[in-house]
């Protein structure tokens, strides 16, 4: 059994598939500091789709800045309770299979 500490670890999702998905370095897998990397690279993603998505829908750029970094904290604030609730549920920041 290996440790995988992915967000979707609980769905099956093993960490060297994760950072496949992710496009980040397969060191990172099974470790923790893969999660941070992940919830920052998708922080990012979610900046620019949402600022986009905002732009596209008439905001000003200011506005859609704004609504942009709002949804991205939305985003990372729901994975890092995920994170939490699979800690307190388990007892482990990881899932073992």
């Amino acid at each position: 059994m290996m440790k995988h500490y992915n967000v979707s670890a609980y769905q099956g999702i093993s960490d060297l598939e994760a950072c496949r998905l992710m496009g980040v370095d397969p060191a990172l897998a099974n470790t923790e500091e893969l999660n941070p990397v992940c919830i920052a690279k998708v922080y990012e993603r979610n900046l620019v789709a949402e600022k986009q998505g905002a732009l596209e829908e008439g905001m000003s750029i200011q506005d859609a800045e704004k609504h942009a970094k709002a949804k991205a904290e939305q985003g990372k604030n729901e994975t890092l309770a995920r994170l939490d609730a699979r800690l307190k549920a388990t007892g482990k920041g990881y899932m073992e299979f």
